[in-house]
């Protein structure tokens, strides 16, 4: 193992603001990526979101950053920074390090951020869940340090805005195209600026909980660390990364929001919300349409992305990205017993969904 490797860990603020500037040289030399993989989304986070501290372990190969691995130590041991509003995750990964360099060093960096007592390390929702998993169980002529289990997670929707064909479909199009014909006036604005952003945020969050998240309380208006969280998205500028609110009008009346992050090439929308006592005339969707006609216009955008993958979605027809969770065991006895039980769980839950499943004999 080459000894020019280091492994360092950042935490709390502080320690975030010292490794941004490496972290934002990082992302520079990628070809894309996404919000998920910028130090900002990371810093709202631990500000606002995270119940235990953010780590930040860090391969360095000389003086240059190669890996940034978000993590966090719970009860049951490493993981993904994990809250209801974190959908999606990755970690960031110079082009330059290969996969078997990852592999070699990954027992060490872990052990280092677990301080030597790790033995469970769980992805969730990770985009690079079965790369990992594959690369842990390719043949090798030594005892693996690491072993793991893979499932396949939730799908990530997206719309290629660089292609041939539109991505609205055609019956789509033409029923949007009907419900703008029977409002007078419909008109989007965007917002990008500082100022703008501040005054739209406060209209977005009203359209949000105008309806059942408002009525349920789980709308951001009603909930300062969400609210705050999101505040922070939209008010820290930073290199790589740029908030925008794009809001619909009907007839005068903001009726539909979304809430996005612009990396390059990517458009992704968090959260979307419309006024619910305009249902019938469907802003969500016209807002989302108009959206996307920009997209096509804009050389720039080359994919829009939902993020999850709403039910509503399907009648869209978007590509879609599969995610995984993938769970890493330490090659020791608290490691096997982790994976044993593991493996007990899934083969009892998949007993039960086929139990469920089998058809009822007459």
């Amino acid at each position: 193992m080459s000894e020019e490797f280091k492994v360092k860990i950042s935490l709390s603020s502080k320690g975030l603001s010292a490794v941004r500037p490496a972290w934002l040289a990082l992302l520079a030399v990628q070809r894309d990526y996404a919000f998920y993989q910028h130090p900002l989304w990371f810093e709202s986070l631990n500000s606002h979101l995270l119940q235990n501290p953010l780590l930040i372990a860090q391969l360095w190969r000389g003086d240059r950053l190669v890996l940034i691995a978000p993590l966090m130590m719970g009860k049951g041991g490493l993981s993904n920074p994990r809250h209801d509003h974190i959908a999606l995750s990755d970690w960031l990964i110079d082009p330059t390090l290969g996969v078997d360099e990852l592999m070699a060093h990954l027992p060490r960096l872990l052990g280092y951020v677990g301080d030597g007592r790790w033995s469970r390390l769980e992805l969730h929702d990770f985009a690079r869940a079965r790369e990992l998993h594959e690369s842990l169980h390719q043949a090798t002529d030594t005892v693996p340090a690491l072993m793991s289990t893979w499932r396949a997670g939730r799908n990530s929707a997206w719309f290629d805005c660089r292609g041939p064909d539109s991505p609205v479909p055609g019956k789509l199009k033409r029923n949007l195209r009907r419900l703008r014909k029977k409002s007078a006036h419909v008109r989007v604005t965007r917002a990008t600026s500082p100022e703008a952003l501040s005054a739209a945020f406060e209209t977005f969050l009203r359209i949000e909980a105008s309806g059942w998240k408002g009525e349920e309380d789980t709308a951001i208006q009603g909930d300062a660390h969400l609210r705050g969280f999101y505040h922070q998205l939209i008010s820290d500028p930073q290199p790589g990364i740029a908030a925008e609110i794009n809001l619909l009008e009907l007839d005068g009346q903001v009726v539909a929001g979304q809430l996005g992050l612009r990396t390059p090439g990517l458009l992704s929308l968090l959260k979307i919300g419309f006024d619910e006592a305009f249902a019938a005339a469907s802003p969500g969707s016209l807002l989302l349409d108009e959206v996307l006609q920009q997209a096509v216009d804009d050389p720039a955008t080359e994919r829009v992305s939902l993020v999850t993958d709403p039910l509503w979605a399907e009648r869209w027809h978007p590509e879609r990205t599969a995610m995984g969770s993938v769970s890493l065991y330490n090659n020791t006895t608290s490691g096997h017993a982790f994976l044993g039980v593991d493996r007990f769980r899934a083969t009892a839950a998949g007993f039960c969904r086929g139990l469920i499943k089998r058809p009822q004999s007459s």
